[in-house]
């Protein structure tokens, strides 16, 4: 089944080919056809009367003149806004919107304003398409099927959605009962974007229920990068943990809930991840499973603990939130893990180009820490 994506971009067709090729020869199923903006109103006539399954959209699409030698007046975030509200109020198919620029214009526009970040399901540098076009490709194949099977399923309120998780009703109890209370009660259908929107924003590009690979490592004290039996004990033992529902295919995760679980029967009942360093777990873990192959992670700085639960936001390494500091950011859902950065990060700016700051309620400790 061919997934049609269409990419708008004021590039005439010889810079934009690129990008689309980039995208499509990674997945044989996906087709990227570009196509240059046009006035507001035909713009989005035509995409009434267009099949596709979802939209990518440059940023700017107010600087370089079109075939009729025109420049449109709008930009990707006002095109996807209206979008919204027409799908909103079913007078257009509900498809996942993509936003694909250079890493400046990013910088310069869309990164300062809050308020347009919930338009797209996702948001890629047109850099990253040469580096991870694998994964972006993969990503937006799984979108469009995700909204897809949404739209399928029958359903409104919270029990839904938590079945949209794939997460069956007798471990309900497991998860934090406000994670998705907006829709608790609800009779009305959301658009589908609505329900994509929170299952992406709140439960897989968070930590929370779910945690990703890097923090399953972290939390079972494994170097994943210099273990080489790490994927074997990640299949054989932890692969019932796996997230299945929507959008699973390209953002592989795992409930933390259940991995605990799987720890508990590995270990014993009262053992507790939690209260174990690294080289415990891991010791552990190998005495279990035989699995020799397994090294622990070393910490980020002498003297750290290594009673892992999180990743430095800087280093994109195993770290114990004591060692580390609060990361500015909008506040978490109360199911939600918080972010942080390790000292030895903060104390040398790491990531702090790319808009990666101590909250401002740990400006003090840093301080103190910076004339220590």
């Amino acid at each position: 089944m061919t997934i049609k994506y269409i990419y708008i971009d004021d590039q005439p067709e010889s810079a934009a080919k690129p990008y689309a090729r980039g995208l499509e020869m990674h997945e044989k199923d996906l087709l990227v056809q570009h196509q240059q903006p046009i006035e507001f109103s035909a713009q989005l006539r035509n995409l009434r009367q267009e099949d596709f399954d979802g939209l990518i959209l440059d940023l700017r699409l107010d600087e370089l003149k079109n075939s009729t030698g025109e420049v449109t007046e709008y930009r990707a975030t006002a095109l996807a806004q209206e979008l919204r509200t027409r799908a909103t109020e079913k007078r257009i198919k509900d498809v996942p919107i993509a936003l694909l620029s250079t890493d400046v214009k990013f910088k310069a526009s869309f990164e300062r304003d809050d308020t347009s970040h919930d338009l797209f399901d996702a948001v890629y540098t047109k850099e990253s398409v040469l580096e991870a076009g694998a994964n972006i490709s993969q990503e937006l194949v799984c979108l469009a099927k995700g909204y897809k099977k949404i739209d399928e399923t029958k359903g409104t309120n919270r029990d839904f959605v938590l079945g949209l998780l794939s997460l069956e009703a007798e471990n309900f109890k497991f998860v934090d009962p406000r994670l998705g209370s907006e829709f608790e009660g609800e009779r009305r259908r959301f658009p589908v974007h609505e329900y994509a929107r929170f299952i992406l924003r709140y439960m897989l590009k968070t930590s929370g229920p779910l945690v990703c690979e890097k923090v399953l490592g972290a939390r079972l004290g494994v170097d994943i990068e210099g273990s080489e039996d790490w994927e074997k004990l990640r299949d054989k033992y932890f692969d019932k943990c796996r997230y299945e529902g929507v959008f699973s295919e390209a953002w592989p995760r795992w409930w933390m809930f259940k991995v605990e679980e799987a720890w508990r029967s590995l270990a014993s009942k009262n053992s507790t991840l939690r209260g174990l360093d690294a080289r415990s777990r891991v010791d552990l873990l190998i005495k279990k499973t035989k699995l020799s192959g397994l090294i622990s992670a070393e910490p980020i700085d002498v003297g750290y603990s290594t009673k892992y639960w999180t990743i430095c936001k800087g280093f994109k390494k195993p770290l114990d939130p004591v060692d580390g500091l609060l990361v500015s950011a909008l506040p978490p859902e109360a199911w939600q893990d918080k972010n942080y950065i390790s000292i030895k990060a903060a104390l040398e700016r790491v990531g702090r180009n790319d808009g990666l700051k101590v909250h401002p309620l740990e400006r003090d400790r840093l301080s103190e820490l910076k004339e220590k």
